[in-house]
């Protein structure tokens, strides 16, 4: 059960965050700790980088389908103590899928609203969300800590 709520926790903190971030303008970034990110608004109706923008619906019901998976094998991994890590990790990620799944249901589109200040402009013009974080940190995580 606590491996539900620390995916509920997230998928409540970046829906917060991008309720907020969709009452900014679009055109009106700004740089935040130190010039280290860059707060924009940003409509990816794709994955990573827009790909796939115009196939929506596939996008939509692979992400929902990829998202359950996520939620059926915490709960088959419930009584099995040695895995810990795994299921912290595989609740990151379903946090940050069910963020991310719910934007592409509701809003048709994921939200996107920060970017890191990078010399590197390809890497600088990337803008994610909180979601997007904790779907990396638990993927990291869930490979590092699966035991079989």
């Amino acid at each position: 059960m606590k491996f539900y709520l620390i995916a509920a926790s997230i998928f409540g903190l970046d829906e917060f965050v991008k309720r907020r971030a969709e009452r900014r303008s679009a055109d009106a970034d700004r740089t935040v700790f130190h010039d280290k990110i860059i707060l924009r608004n940003h409509h990816n109706k794709g994955i990573c980088l827009n790909l796939f923008d115009r196939k929506q619906v596939f996008v939509t019901v692979v992400s929902a389908l990829l998202t359950s998976a996520i939620g059926v094998r915490i709960f088959l991994l419930r009584k099995d103590e040695a895995q810990e890590v795994y299921k912290f990790g595989l609740s990151l990620a379903l946090g940050g899928a069910l963020s991310n799944t719910w934007d592409r249901i509701h809003r048709k589109y994921v939200v996107d609203y920060f970017s890191f200040n990078s010399k590197c402009s390809k890497f600088r013009d990337i803008v994610f969300n909180l979601s997007d974080l904790f779907l990396f940190a638990g993927a990291f995580l869930a490979v590092i800590g699966r035991k079989d």
